[in-house]
């Protein structure tokens, strides 16, 4: 074909050179090197994302723990991404002040009786036994309680990825898809359905696909970034296209892999 004009719409990614520069230091230190910088949000994307949903339209959402990251897919790739300054760790500093305990002990009480919305809450809710603050003083609190501290803090995360997705103008283009919740924040029991009620639309928890090891890490949601990192240079338009950058990657990446897994066996 013949043009006089060539235009192309890029999704343009920047981050601070010296926090890049920390990541770098950290991670060679610990005796890795580093390839490239990728974002994370793109890389989970890769692994818990259907090339279905990302043709159709959807929306991702990584609940980490200090921020919920964003990205809205459709006609097979992104065009828009958001980071919010709010993630599960606001939960857990939630449950921490109201019960007067400790951080571990929220984040324990969260993640083995902690649900997301109190229409989920059988009648028979119970109670929980937990320590206070000293980590002696026993203390009881009825799981309506908990939700009553945890859902309002849900709510908002919510409402704001509903605002920025309103603002980004693609609300429309996400509904065939829905949302595909990732992170270790989307273990909360019922945040699906804090999902649907909030965001109307259809949602999933989104798990690694196509990846081979141990249920408990290719499994968990939790590694989703983790793993799509791993694989990211070989996926799509992250393929490279050096022949010898490959064979030096493929190395490289055979040898990260192997350390990050010994690493994963010597912890859990």
């Amino acid at each position: 074909m013949e043009g006089s004009l060539l235009e192309v719409d890029v999704q343009i990614v920047t981050a601070s050179r010296s926090h890049l520069s920390n990541i770098f230091k950290a991670i060679n230190m610990a005796g890795f090197t580093v390839t490239e910088p990728i974002y994370g949000l793109l890389a989970a994307g890769e692994v818990v994302v259907t090339q279905e949903e990302r043709d159709l339209g959807s929306i991702l959402i990584d609940v980490g723990g200090q921020t919920t990251d964003i990205a809205v897919y459709f006609d097979g790739c992104v065009h828009y991404t958001e980071k919010l300054s709010i993630g599960a760790d606001s939960v857990t500093r939630d449950l921490a002040y109201g019960l007067r305990t400790s951080l571990s002990q929220a984040q324990q009480i969260k993640e083995n009786h902690g649900v997301a919305m109190s229409s989920l809450l059988d009648q028979n809710d119970g109670e929980v036994n937990f320590t206070a603050m000293d980590g002696r003083t026993f203390r009881k609190v009825s799981r309506r309680t908990l939700i009553d501290i945890i859902e309002p803090r849900v709510e908002e995360i919510f409402t704001l990825i509903s605002e920025k997705l309103q603002d980004s103008g693609y609300a429309d283009r996400v509904v065939p898809g829905g949302a595909v919740l990732t992170g270790g924040g989307s273990l909360l029991k019922g945040i699906e359905q804090a999902a649907e009620k909030i965001l109307q639309l259809s949602s999933r928890i989104g798990l690694p696909q196509g990846v081979i090891g141990k249920s408990d890490i290719v499994g968990h949601p939790s590694y989703a970034t983790a793993i799509g990192l791993l694989g990211f240079p070989y996926r799509g338009d992250g393929q490279l296209s050096s022949t010898s950058a490959n064979k030096r990657r493929t190395v490289r990446a055979a040898s990260v892999a192997q350390r990050v897994k010994e690493w994963v066996e010597e912890t859990f």
